[in-house]
């Protein structure tokens, strides 16, 4: 199948029904690039701030009253520079059940919050652990995030880009393998369903026949996502998995049918030849 054939399935329901006779190997390829193609608005969204703020807020649990008072956990004479923090007290401090901040102090059975140490502060999440370096707070003062009206946001964002530096890869990769999974899932399930179609003809497609023209089907479908899905990445979802069947009807209606209408046809005539 050549590289032509290939782009016209974008638009040519023709060009979809003659895919069926694509390799095994061209049709998984294809596959799998629509499997990222159709998940990357989603994944997107992992390299943008917010989705790590969100996920912080989330892990622990953090109230509006939280947020708000959040920057009042810390002493007021800390300060970072030079990659090191200058802090001569030793708190706990508790945000809420199961978060808590802790300055110049370690607890291995903490399971969510900060742990401030003097060249290194370590994230805790359910009682996993990332240990940073300073660099992203560098120059903080303390007192200026307490009255400061953006002192939350200050550090949120700074701990935010220092989480998505360790985790943006772990994040896209697991996200692009859920989008990959998802979609052959999706794929194979609706195939299997469609060689329902075979009762009442004497001759009808092979699954692969049938699994070819699906994965083909979703090549419009998954332009159209790319397209739309960095304005409307909420509508992604529902373009792709609505939008391939109905591909896919309709090349069925305009394609299949006839074929199998003529074939069977072929058939009678052969068998008429063969009585007389």
């Amino acid at each position: 199948m050549k590289l032509k054939s290939i782009m016209s399935t974008v638009y040519s329901t023709k060009a979809i029904y003659e895919s069926r006779n694509a390799s095994p190997f061209l049709t998984l390829l294809i596959g799998l690039i629509i499997g990222i193609l159709h998940f990357t608005p989603h994944t997107l969204a992992f390299i943008e701030l917010p989705t790590y703020i969100r996920h912080i807020e989330q892990s622990w649990q953090l109230t509006s009253a939280n947020q708000e008072n959040f920057t009042t956990y810390f002493p007021a004479n800390c300060v970072i520079n030079n990659l090191n923090l200058t802090c001569n007290e030793m708190l706990r401090v508790t945000v809420n059940e199961g978060t808590e901040i802790l300055i110049n102090i370690d607890d291995e059975n903490l399971e969510n919050g900060l742990i401030l140490k003097v060249d290194h502060f370590i994230f805790v999440n359910n009682g996993a652990r990332e240990t940073f370096t300073y660099n992203v707070f560098e120059g903080i003062n303390f007192s200026y995030l307490q009255n400061s009206p953006v002192g939350y946001e200050i550090f949120m964002n700074r701990l935010a880009v220092a989480l998505r530096n360790v985790l943006v890869v772990s994040f896209v990769l697991g996200s692009y393998f859920t989008g990959i999974v998802s979609y052959f899932a999706f794929i194979i399930t609706i195939s299997i369903l469609s060689m329902l179609l075979k009762f009442g003809h004497t001759s009808f497609l092979k699954f692969k026949e049938v699994l070819s023209i699906l994965v083909f089907s979703s090549v419009m479908p998954a332009v159209l996502v790319i397209v739309i899905g960095f304005a409307t990445p909420a509508f992604t979802t529902l373009i792709f998995n609505f939008g391939t069947p109905v591909i896919a009807w309709f090349v069925y209606k305009m394609y299949v049918i006839p074929g199998l209408q003529n074939s069977t046809n072929d058939i009678k005539e052969k068998d008429f030849k063969g009585v007389v």
